[in-house]
């Protein structure tokens, strides 16, 4: 080794190379921004590269408390929302469904102390977001109250929010909606038929609810 007459180009290169390394490390902490619930992809990434450096190398990263930060900020996000969307749902402070997809993309987000922190009235999400449907659209019912002539204007929205609210129910939902309403002899799932002229011909009030024609 002694008589390696360019050893110093190496241990230049070397340098290069760690300062290299440690510069991604950086550029990656800095992407990250400000924190919410989607700040996920950006802190892993950033995380992932920095566990790619040595020990040594790892000292010398002078953003490293940027990262830890917002590790421990995104952990909180979580929570928040969670338990905002949660409180939502339980309370119907929302009138729309849309918040079912923002309710499964942040739990599907939480770890397992976060979920069980979360409410003792989830024990399944499946569950949860059955009840807060079904109870949604029974609030739109009750709301409606409408009895003849031409519907006002908040009338015929409150109308189709419930008519768009049933039409995202599941089978098992609209099922379990008229079981807790008492009317299980009242309701009969036909199914599927092929008889549907001689149903029409037996009816007294034929409703079909759409939101579009043709």
């Amino acid at each position: 080794q002694k008589l390696v007459t360019n050893y110093k180009e190496l241990l230049a290169a070397e340098d290069l190379l760690d300062k290299q390394m440690i510069d991604e490390v950086v550029i990656e902490i800095n992407n990250i921004g400000p924190i919410d619930v989607n700040s996920d992809e950006l802190i892993a990434k950033a995380r992932t590269v920095f566990e790619a450096l040595s020990r040594e190398q790892q000292k010398h990263v002078p953003n490293l408390k940027i990262l830890l930060d917002a590790e421990s900020e995104y952990t909180q996000a979580l929570t928040d929302t969670a338990q905002k969307l949660v409180a939502s749902m339980k309370n119907l402070t929302t009138n729309d469904f849309s918040v079912v997809d923002d309710f499964k993309a942040v739990y599907n987000k939480l770890s397992e102390k976060q979920i069980i922190e979360l409410s003792d009235d989830i024990k399944s999400p499946d569950e949860f977001i059955s009840t807060f449907k079904i109870n949604l659209l029974d609030k739109q019912i009750s709301s409606v109250n409408y009895t003849s002539g031409e519907p006002s204007e908040s009338q015929v929205e409150r109308i189709f929010a419930m008519v768009k609210s049933y039409n995202d129910l599941s089978q098992y939902e609209i099922k379990s909606l008229v079981k807790a309403k008492g009317l299980e002899d009242n309701v009969i799932f036909l199914k599927e038929r092929n008889d549907v002229n001689k149903l029409l011909q037996a009816m007294d009030v034929f409703f079909m609810p759409s939101l579009y024609e043709g």
